[in-house]
């Protein structure tokens, strides 16, 4: 309660035992843990959708490759291109389905490089069949380099990278097949 001799007037900020300098201090403190607490609440939140973004293009992707894995390219790669000799392996046929697979390797190699998805992830399960899209398709690789642009697979070669294929002594089935004979 005021006294009777503060009655009716306004009391300022170093009557109350408060120096002003503090109160400002007092604030500016305040306001830096709060920034803090919000650098920390978007940074958890920024981990928490990188997972979650992750999570998303790993089962679009890996969905894609299976589908088209199961309908076409795998009995394509593993039965149909071995038997073919040399010269049915350049027909436009062919040529149309290997630019496919290598197209689709093309843009998941930019979005690994863009660090869009996480390398482990989406490698570790695929792994078998890129694989074999690179030894299939590793003459088209070259000869595409040699005669268009050096980097114009290089999506496809940072793939074969990761998962250790060199593609400069990649050997296409076809060519096993026929040393066999």
């Amino acid at each position: 309660m005021l006294s009777q001799k503060n009655k009716g007037r306004q009391l300022n900020v170093a009557e109350w035992g408060f120096n002003p300098d503090t109160v400002s201090a007092l604030g500016t403190a305040v306001a830096a843990l709060s920034l803090i607490i919000a650098i920390i609440g978007a940074w958890m939140s920024n981990r928490h959708s990188r997972k979650e973004r992750n999570l998303q293009a790993f089962v679009v992707l890996s969905m894609d490759i299976r589908q088209r894995w199961e309908s076409d390219w795998g009995k394509f790669l593993r039965e149909d291109l071995p038997r073919m000799n040399a010269e049915e392996r350049q027909s436009p046929e062919v040529l149309t389905k290997l630019d496919y697979m290598l197209n689709w390797l093309d843009w998941m190699g930019l979005i690994l490089k863009m660090g869009l998805i996480e390398k482990e992830l989406l490698l570790g399960t695929l792994r078998p069949m890129i694989g074999d899209i690179l030894r299939e398709t590793a003459d088209k690789i070259r000869f595409d380099k040699a005669n268009r642009d050096e980097l114009w697979w290089a999506n496809v070669e940072y793939i074969a990278g990761l998962v250790d294929i060199s593609l400069d002594n990649a050997t296409p089935a076809v060519t096993k097949a026929q040393s066999k004979e």
